[in-house]
């Protein structure tokens, strides 16, 4: 669950859901929040940047899985790895890329990502949506302000926490 409260000067939030510490331990995470359309397994929502308070500091409009395909499960994951892409089903406006999400151990979900929602460019056999990662869906600025933020935070911290909490 995410509470949003007021405060001196912006919004905080914090996470109370199991395997979702109410503080995360590095400096900034991600978590994803999604809901799905009646007759959908797709989710639709947005994939938001906090610090290590809670504070939001940016989101960006994404969607997870398809009308057949489930999205990424709930849960804490780790982020590493992002890279340009020119893979059509990760460019989206003219902008590839991908960040890797680590491994679910548990549910054996590998080769998951965080790119743009190419789908857009024709993939009939998706249906719309992406194969369980997480797609951003903005323009080219936002998807460009998305991968340098990554690579630089990537780059100097090793990795970063995604929560998905479904």
């Amino acid at each position: 669950m995410l509470y949003v409260a007021q405060s001196n000067g912006g919004l905080t939030a914090s996470l109370n859901y199991v395997g979702m510490p109410e503080q995360s331990t590095g400096e900034q995470y991600l978590v994803y929040f999604g809901n799905s359309p009646e007759g959908s397994l797709k989710t639709i929502g947005k994939l938001m940047l906090f610090d290590s308070r809670g504070v939001i500091i940016n989101s960006w409009s994404a969607n997870s899985g398809s009308t057949t395909l489930k999205p990424i499960n709930s849960g804490a994951w780790s982020l590493t790895n992002a890279r340009s892409r020119t893979n059509i089903r990760m460019v989206r406006d003219g902008v590839g890329f991908s960040v890797d999400i680590g491994p679910d151990p548990f549910l054996g979900r590998s080769l998951l990502r965080i790119h743009p929602d190419g789908n857009r460019n024709g993939n009939w056999w998706l249906n719309d949506g992406t194969a369980g990662c997480i797609g951003l869906t903005g323009n080219a600025a936002e998807l460009n302000e998305f991968y340098n933020m990554m690579s630089n935070y990537l780059e100097t911290h090793g990795g970063m926490e995604l929560y998905v909490p479904f």
